[in-house]
């Protein structure tokens, strides 16, 4: 309801600052998911049921990051939305950094321990598995290298000590100092993030129908009850100013 009690007057303007919500993208890509697992998952066939229960278990899970939205209202946790948000931005010129770092120690080392492998869809993932995991602790590698003392157990020894003092010690560190940073930047203002959070909040609710669905219909049919009313010159002047009372709400707008 908000896209048609939108200031901007052009169908553009409208569209544009509707997607400027990310909540908005959220809710229309939680809706679109739900709509085609529901069309699959009637679909007699054994291939578009599994398809429609891994698309409803992705739904579910951004379903539930949507209620992070009613986090904003509390004043000890709307700020730390802004910093999880800020710190995502951090992790992702992180996670460029350690890409790096994984191809270059996780393809050879493959190679080295489990040589010649025809391609498979799920050669990637086993790559991934020998670089990544190493990070948290779970030295895997030095098991399969064990008990090779040839150039190749060597070489791989070598490459798994240089990329566990890289990754494990110089990167970590470096991702917890970004954080650090990060949160002592907005802890300093946290009042002010959390009452510019429940204004926005406020004007956001006051555009939307009082009525939750599916009683939202009964919410409409008022609107434009008001909306007819203001229009005929003979209509009570209350009914006047309850529709102006209407559109000054929904001027409200960060």
């Amino acid at each position: 309801m908000s896209f048609f009690t939108n200031e901007a007057r052009t169908y553009q303007g409208k569209v544009r600052s509707y997607f400027v919500n990310v909540w908005n993208v959220v809710d229309i890509v939680a809706i679109a998911l739900f709509f085609i697992a529901f069309i699959l998952r009637i679909l007699p066939n054994e291939d578009c049921f599994c398809t429609a229960k891994i698309i409803l278990a992705l739904d579910l899970s951004i379903w539930y990051m949507r209620t992070l939205d009613i986090f904003f209202a509390v004043p000890k946790l709307g700020p730390k939305l802004v910093m999880i948000a800020e710190m995502i931005h951090d992790l992702k010129f992180f996670v460029l950094m350690l890409t790096v770092f994984m191809f270059a120690f996780g393809v050879p080392a493959y190679a080295l321990i489990h040589g010649v492998e025809s391609f498979t869809w799920h050669l990637p993932r086993k790559v991934f598995n020998v670089a990544y995991w190493q990070i948290f602790g779970e030295v895997t590698v030095l098991d399969l290298i064990e008990d090779s003392y040839g150039p190749p157990g060597y070489l791989t020894y070598f490459l798994l000590v240089c990329y566990m003092a890289i990754a494990a010690t110089l990167l970590v560190n470096l991702l917890i100092a970004m954080f650090s940073n990060t949160f002592n930047v907005y802890q300093e203002n946290t009042d002010y993030i959390w009452k510019y959070q429940r204004f926005n909040l406020v004007c956001e609710y006051l555009n939307r129908p009082s009525l939750p669905p599916p009683f939202i219909f009964f919410s409409h049919i008022w609107r434009l009850f008001l909306f007819l009313g203001s229009r005929v010159s003979k209509a009570p002047k209350c009914l006047k100013q309850m529709y102006r009372n209407h559109l000054q709400q929904s001027r409200f707008s960060m």
